[in-house]
């Protein structure tokens, strides 16, 4: 039985050892502690909606929207080609966590590795990759609030 642990932790290991992988995120705005409740909540959609929706799309990318103006959130979550839909969604759920992790209180995070993308903002965007092009007009706007 022992040893049968020790091998089920070891494949554990090798099936998120791709997930591990560099990953950058980006914290856009400065973070606003009075607005930890809205932030948890939004938060809280996401991981419960986004890491599902995105790998179940054919083209494994979503976009999604949650909360009441002036808090509405929104996500735009992408894996990349290869990606499976399993490797896809593990990917979109560590990228919620690691959001929530580095950047608590942010009105905006930027989430990008080998296998997925995730960006996560305040404001809604034309086309949902327009964020590059944008950053500094975005990170001003945040940084106003």
């Amino acid at each position: 039985m022992w040893m049968l642990q020790r091998f089920y932790l070891l494949f554990l290991a090798l099936l998120v050892l791709p997930l591990a992988t560099k990953c950058d995120v980006v914290c856009i705005g400065h973070g606003n502690p009075t607005a930890s409740k809205t932030l948890e909540a939004n938060i809280h959609d996401f991981v419960a909606i986004l890491p599902n929706k995105t790998s179940s799309a054919p083209s494994h990318s979503s976009e999604h929207a949650t909360g009441e103006y002036p808090e509405r959130m929104y996500a735009v979550s992408h894996c990349h080609n290869g990606t499976n839909s399993s490797f896809c969604q593990a990917c979109i759920s560590l990228a919620l966590q690691e959001a929530h992790t580095v950047c608590p209180y942010h009105k905006g995070v930027v989430f990008s590795n080998a296998n997925c993308s995730l960006k996560l903002s305040a404001l809604i965007y034309a086309t949902p990759w327009e964020w590059d092009d944008h950053r500094k007009e975005v990170d001003e706007y945040m940084n106003k609030g």
